[in-house]
């Protein structure tokens, strides 16, 4: 899926693009650290790549978010569990709560 991001033909370098993980950074996460599973970045990242691949309802964002392959998951931030090595996904109404975010 992060394929999408870009033209293979276009070649990028570092300093062409920002890292959107400085800026989403500054979200505040509102969730109480224990028994976090997902970090608000790596969610905030995720749908971004979603948004930016064309996804725009939030199902499809969810949904996007659940087909992407487990290296994008791990590039996205997304901890993979230790006994299985898969980097598990949120449900949808997790994704639905991003809009909650300040």
């Amino acid at each position: 899926m992060l394929e999408q991001l870009g033209s293979t033909t276009d070649s990028l370098s570092s300093s062409d693009v920002a890292d959107l993980r400085h800026f989403l950074i500054l979200v505040a996460d509102p969730h109480d650290v224990r028994g976090l599973r997902y970090p608000a970045l790596a969610l905030l990242c995720a749908a971004v790549s979603a948004v930016l691949t064309g996804a725009r309802p939030l199902i499809a964002i969810s949904e996007w978010i659940t087909d992407a392959p487990q290296h994008a998951l791990g590039v996205l931030g997304f901890a993979a569990d230790p006994l299985t090595g898969l980097r598990p996904v949120p449900h949808a109404a997790m994704v639905r709560r991003l809009q909650h975010l300040e």
